[in-house]
């Protein structure tokens, strides 16, 4: 299988447009993307695109970083793996 990440971008759109071509390309294949995102147009498209929820994953960070929340700037969209965080 294949693996997207890691995913840096400012908003669900930006993250869609750096995923859509790969998602695309491995229609059909295994294709895995470990996310802290649970909803939004991120999480939409990736349902859409037939890569169903299969577990979640939490993004460790330092104290006072705050969790999945997307703010102003960039923001982790897909971790580099789920073995490499």
């Amino acid at each position: 299988g294949h693996v997207i990440g890691p995913v840096v971008a400012e908003n669900d759109a930006d993250a869609i447009a750096v995923i859509r071509h790969h998602v695309a390309t491995h229609e059909g294949q295994f294709l895995r993307l470990d996310t802290p995102v649970e909803a939004g147009a991120f999480a939409t498209f990736l349902s859409q695109s037939g890569l169903a929820v299969f577990d979640t994953v939490l993004a460790m960070s330092r104290p006072g970083k705050g969790g999945a929340v997307v703010v102003p700037g960039p923001n982790l969209y897909g971790l580099a793996s789920h073995a490499l965080g």
